[in-house]
């Protein structure tokens, strides 16, 4: 984005400086190998997921795309598209879409993306930003893709919960299940 956008999405949205790179850093650096230290995990990539909802949605997408050799699936619900609200238009879609463009295509191999949305409440601003990021998704020849609407699903845990089951499924099937327990 131009400077002087950054500039107002720094001062009127975030009030300051955008910590999402710090955060990934503490999950990657710090909090995953604390937890793979004193839990009994699988702690390879193929077995590492990251997933939220809203900006936490938009924020697994970004650690997936940072971070590939951590995380091999990332749990995007209501994925917050338009990245902000003080910077009207689509300015902020827009560089999110040439981002997600720009990455290798190495990036998408074998990684498992999930994305989903109502139309409800702050959830009706998604579907056709949605819709343009998984048409550079069908770009990519990502195989491992899921994009689900949901009529009359809201913005809010409630809903979260209903439909959380779903990506979990797809991701974790009755095959894996098995073999993890096996393992």
């Amino acid at each position: 984005m131009e400077d002087s956008l950054v500039k107002v999405l720094y001062a009127n949205e975030l009030k300051g400086n955008p910590l999402a790179d710090e955060h990934l850093q503490f999950v990657v650096e710090e909090l995953k190998p604390y937890i793979d230290t004193h839990y009994a995990t699988l702690s390879d990539q193929r077995n590492t997921f990251i997933g939220g909802s809203s900006m936490g949605g938009l924020s697994s997408m970004y650690a997936m795309m940072e971070y590939p050799q951590v995380f091999s699936a990332a749990i995007c619900i209501s994925t917050h598209w338009p990245g902000c609200f003080s910077i009207k238009g689509e300015k902020v879609p827009l560089a999110l879409r040439d981002y997600i463009f720009n990455q290798e295509k190495k990036k998408f191999k074998k990684h498992f993306f999930y994305f989903d949305c109502g139309d409800q409440t702050l959830d009706s601003l998604y579907p056709p930003l949605q819709e343009k990021a998984d048409f550079i998704f069908h770009l990519k020849k990502v195989k491992r893709y899921h994009s689900l609407r949901f009529p009359g699903a809201s913005h809010n845990e409630t809903s979260w919960s209903q439909r959380f089951h779903i990506p979990m499924m797809k991701l974790l099937g009755t095959k894996r299940r098995t073999r993890i327990r096996n393992s």
